[in-house]
């Protein structure tokens, strides 16, 4: 660790680079934070969260940080404890656990109130939380008879909202104890958990926001990479802070990388380089006759790794779709290679699932039209989301990308997913 003295306090870092400490060392007023994958935009989040307590004197219970997984959540807590000697901690949360958290407070609920998959929907009066009676009325509307509410993953979102809304000191109290606001994952909001977040930061707009607009792949839960463009339109006396060097990637996959996604148009342009300086990294396109093929290409090469001396959760299988998945598992267990979701075998993960996670090696199997991009992309923002999502599956490799497609897929002629047409001429 480096010790550096800054207005004359001692503040614990890590080796950051400019940008980095640029952003840790924002304080007041609005920031959006463009992190590449792979920035370290995790350690800028708890190195800014040390600034603003031991250098700012900001106590630690004003101080908010918002991930998209409990997951996350927990493991940036876990990381701010292990650098502090005081284990004094902000608020770590998902929005759904704060937002319930203030619903909680509200009305009195506890977990029983919150609607699980396995519950059917209740029967609620009125047009859903728009109508005339507000969340207090319908909560105690709910409530007779022995049953306790029942809310959903949304309702908490809509009710919340509703509540900040209308509630003069409600709205109040939460904005004088969260002075200052996190926000991890910044892309993956959506409009309804922003306006939650937008409403909590007034009036003094503290709100420290880190995403990638180019990692937004999760339309079909609301979210858009347009959110980054809103927020600037929102704050326009915000700071903005380009987080572009990745020590994950090496130069030739962050290359490959970046001239599949500056192919978008709905984004915020960037230029990203590698922080590393070996000249370590393998990039490969393969053609097959069929995936047949494809994943017998896949078993020898993983299990040639293996014998190497790689470790199995090093490796990741990574696919567009679940289908895929029985013929994959057949073909690499024929091969005593035993993919699973969780360690010590190979990874075999959606590339949804594998959003923020690492590896050391990825396969991508199944570049063909219709299948990445999905055969249900018919618009130009549906196929950008697609092509986001091989750029999220490419940059999860920090030595060697392999990348696959067929000639033919369920004796049907195929064709190469036109992400790879920025490739092919020499690259087979």
């Amino acid at each position: 660790m480096l010790y550096t003295v800054y207005r004359s306090r001692i503040i614990v870092l890590m080796k950051l680079n400019d940008s980095q400490k640029a952003a840790v060392f924002h304080k007041d007023g609005p920031a959006l934070i463009i992190a590449g994958p792979g920035s370290g935009k995790t350690a800028v989040i708890i190195r800014r969260i040390q600034y603003l307590i031991r250098d700012c004197q900001v106590p630690p219970g004003q101080i908010l940080a918002v991930t998209f997984s409990r997951k996350a959540a927990e493991e940036m807590q876990e990381r701010f404890l292990s650098m502090q000697a005081d284990k004094t901690v902000p608020f770590f949360g998902t929005c759904h656990s704060i937002f319930f958290m203030i619903l909680r407070k509200a009305y009195g609920l506890t977990s029983e109130n919150i609607l699980t998959e396995d519950d059917g929907l209740p029967d609620l009066p009125g047009d859903s939380f728009s109508g005339e009676k507000d969340g207090a009325d319908l909560i105690s509307d709910l409530s007779e008879g022995s049953d306790p509410v029942r809310i959903s993953f949304d309702e908490i979102l809509s009710l919340c909202l509703e509540l900040l809304k209308k509630r003069e000191d409600i709205r109040s109290f939460w904005q004088r104890q969260f002075r200052y606001i996190l926000v991890d994952e910044f892309q993956d909001l959506n409009p309804v958990q922003y306006e939650i977040l937008k409403i909590l930061s007034a009036p003094e707009n503290n709100l420290f926001v880190v995403g990638d607009d180019d990692q937004s792949i999760y339309s079909f839960r609301g979210a858009t990479p347009q959110i980054m463009k809103r927020f600037l339109k929102n704050y326009p006396d915000s700071k903005r802070f380009l987080l572009n060097q990745s020590f994950r990637c090496p130069p030739v996959i962050l290359a490959a990388s970046q001239k599949v996604i500056q192919k978008n148009r709905l984004r915020l342009p960037k230029q990203l380089e590698s922080a590393r300086r070996d000249k370590k990294g393998l990039f490969q396109i393969r053609k097959c006759r069929t995936q047949k093929d494809e994943y017998l290409s896949i078993a020898k090469e993983i299990r040639r790794l293996l014998a190497s001396g790689e470790d199995a959760e090093t490796v990741a299988i990574l696919i567009r779709r679940r289908q895929e998945s029985p013929l994959i598992q057949t073909v690499l267990n024929r091969y005593q290679i035993f993919p699973n979701t969780s360690f010590p075998s190979v990874r075999l993960l959606t590339m949804h699932a594998a959003k923020g996670l690492e590896f050391k090696h990825v396969f991508l199997p199944d570049l063909n039209e219709k299948i990445l991009p999905s055969g249900k992309a018919a618009t130009r923002a549906a196929l950008e989301e697609e092509r986001r999502i091989f750029y999220v599956a490419m940059t999860r490799a920090s030595e060697s990308l392999r990348v696959y497609f067929s000639e033919s897929i369920r004796r049907r002629k195929a064709v190469p997913s036109r992400f790879l047409d920025c490739f092919l001429s020499g690259h087979l």
